[in-house]
């Protein structure tokens, strides 16, 4: 990801509907295993960036971030986040059986991400048994613009690929849905039309607060079904959950 990228993450992802949404999605998930477990749990974020999500998870259990870049790592540490680790994911880095649940949003779509089935493959050994991976991804190549080449995403996945990944690194898919479907058309337009020529990231784009607002509360209503176990056919992103039996 560019660096400048890191600074924009770090000035939105506070208040913008797409991370608040995100976040809130990720966490209800690790709140449940966190509740289904009755005890302190070791928690990986995995990519963490600039750390909004490590401060979140921190009331669920004992969490460790950690990311490639040097200030996606002091920003994660100024927010309190004690356990934080640089660590390049496609080097590995971690123990065996280390954490009970790893979080790993946007980053296998990553173009530093070479062989993210690899990545899979470490991650299931760093999981204790019966631990949970919570990974998010971008989805539908055709959906490719302007944001992707800054973000450096190398690919926007489908369904069957994340389904593949999952199984053939030894998770069981405990649930798999796309996210955003209603906003599908509307990205998918404003991308082709206008994004490329007004900004290189889609969190330079002004958003106002009231339609930051509007978007916040639709998002969360469509995670209250996706936590019910609704899976969306189509959508911008897609989230899955693996379970290491």
């Amino acid at each position: 990801m560019e660096a400048h990228l890191y600074e924009a993450m770090l000035a939105a992802e506070d208040h913008h509907w797409w991370f608040k949404g995100t976040h809130d999605l990720v966490v209800h998930f690790v709140q449940k295993e966190s509740l289904r477990r009755d005890e302190t749990i070791q928690i990986l974020d995995a990519g963490c960036g600039t750390g909004r999500l490590c401060q979140l998870l921190a009331p669920l259990g004992s969490v460790t971030g950690c990311d490639s870049h040097p200030f996606a790592v002091k920003e994660t540490l100024s927010r309190g986040v004690s356990n934080v680790r640089v660590v390049d994911l496609c080097d590995g880095g971690f123990a065996e059986q280390e954490f009970d649940v790893i979080t790993l949003i946007d980053v296998i779509s990553h173009q530093r991400i070479t062989d993210d089935s690899a990545l899979m493959k470490d991650l299931h050994r760093a999981l204790r048994n019966g631990g949970l991976l919570v990974v998010q991804v971008a989805a539908l190549e055709w959906l490719r613009g302007s944001h992707d080449e800054a973000a450096h995403i190398r690919h926007r996945y489908l369904r069957h690929e994340v389904a593949h990944l999952l199984t053939a690194a030894g998770f069981c898919i405990e649930f798999s849905s796309y996210r955003l479907p209603g906003l599908l058309l509307p990205i998918f337009i404003w991308r082709r039309l206008f994004g490329q020529s007004i900004a290189d990231s889609d969190l330079d784009l002004p958003c106002p607060v009231w339609l930051n607002w509007l978007l916040d509360q639709l998002v969360r209503m469509e995670n209250r079904l996706l936590c019910l176990g609704m899976e969306l056919p189509f959508g911008s992103s897609l989230v899955a959950l693996g379970r290491k039996l």
